[in-house]
């Protein structure tokens, strides 16, 4: 997360599971496996239970370029860090 108080994705990796799935920088994480996300803590919290592997849906807030946000949900498969 870049903006931890915006829950907003920072993807730097080009080879990350989270690039590969189409989550793209700028996204707002709203949920990993319909938890709901709600800052840092409960972000890592959600994190720490996964392994490599696991297959989880990730829904996010994409800015469309025009302040109007569309929800978007993606299917990833965890990967090493």
């Amino acid at each position: 997360l870049c903006d931890r108080r915006q829950r907003q994705m920072c993807i730097r990796d080009r080879e990350s599971p989270a690039y590969n799935a189409g989550l793209q920088s700028g996204d707002i994480l709203d949920e990993i496996n319909d938890v709901k996300i709600e800052g840092m803590k409960n972000f890592q919290a959600q994190v720490e239970r996964l392994h490599v592997g696991d297959h989880i849906t990730v829904t996010v807030q994409r800015n469309n370029g025009k302040d109007e946000y569309k929800e978007i949900e993606f299917a990833v498969t965890m990967g090493a860090r």
